[in-house]
């Protein structure tokens, strides 16, 4: 059975899908239009849907087991220090060994301070805790090392900061899927109309339009209409 996320997210495909037909069918029209003596004066009809309702009936045929809430400590500690060591020499700040082996063990005592914390922290707290950390270690005065340039340490700062959000949401577990029967056989077997859930779902159009730089190559990206 699918998952009432998978669902959804075909029926939206679809409606989007029908705005695809139907602008085909507008390109044809124009065609007609474009080629005929009298209609080529005219403008040319194109319609548009502003939304969309649509009425969904839905048999909840269960819920996955819930995952463990917590993120992995042993395998953001991996990952955190793979990360520190790449920001590191982007940045291009060089660590006597003395403050490496400061920086790894107080990182390997705030990794499981913040991740196992009886309260759990977002994931923005955690990095932002941990590159504060980073930050702190570095600027400690060492006798006979220089301090790391301020701008580097800036940009240190903010490298880190963009990898570990983004690596830490990746390693957050994802949320239990519920699985619902959604065929009008299967609702009719499965359920009495005591038991069907009826979702109300409203899609509105928004467009995205493709656009492409010189500077970028072969590249582009979508931007609203």
């Amino acid at each position: 059975m699918p998952s009432l996320g998978e669902y959804l997210g075909n029926l939206m495909a679809e409606v989007t899908m029908a705005r695809v037909h139907a602008d085909l069918a507008a390109v044809r029209v124009a065609e007609l239009y474009a080629g005929h003596p009298v209609l080529r004066h005219l403008p040319v009809p194109h319609f548009r849907l502003p939304s969309v309702t649509l009425d969904v009936p839905v048999v909840v045929h269960g819920v996955e087991a819930t995952p463990p809430p917590r993120l992995d400590a042993a395998a953001v500690r991996t990952s955190v220090d793979a990360l520190v060591e790449r920001n590191l020499a982007r940045a291009g700040v060089a660590l006597s060994e003395r403050k490496r082996k400061l920086l790894s063990r107080r990182l390997a005592e705030r990794v499981p301070a913040l991740v196992q914390a009886e309260l759990p922290l977002g994931v923005s707290r955690i990095a932002d805790e941990l590159v504060a950390t980073c930050v702190e270690t570095l600027r400690r005065p060492e006798r006979g090392v220089p301090l790391p340039e301020a701008e580097a340490v800036e940009r240190l700062e903010a490298s880190l900061r963009s990898g570990l959000r983004a690596e830490l949401a990746a390693r957050q577990p994802a949320p239990p899927r519920v699985s619902v029967a959604v065929a009008s056989a299967e609702i009719k077997t499965l359920g009495s109309p005591e038991s069907v859930l009826r979702l109300q779902l409203t899609i509105s159009e928004d467009s995205l339009e493709w656009t492409e730089r010189d500077d970028e190559g072969a590249g582009g990206r979508l931007v609203p209409e």
